[in-house]
């Protein structure tokens, strides 16, 4: 799920019990409504994300936009 939207995303978490990482949410809070800063921010966490699983092994992943 990308991150476009801090509320939004901190809302979901919270509904399925899932855990934000903290430097996530101090980062989120930093940004304020900045929604271009976030979008950025939501791509990057999800490239290093992907490149530390690909490392890893990882044989597939699957997007959803």
């Amino acid at each position: 799920m990308p991150i476009t939207n801090s509320s939004n995303l901190v809302r979901f978490a919270d509904s399925c019990g899932a855990d934000i990482p903290r430097y996530v949410r101090k980062q989120l809070s930093d940004f304020g409504d900045d929604r271009k800063a976030i979008r950025e921010f939501g791509f990057d966490v999800v490239y290093r994300l992907c490149e530390r699983l690909i490392a890893e092994g990882v044989p597939a992943m699957h997007f959803i936009a």
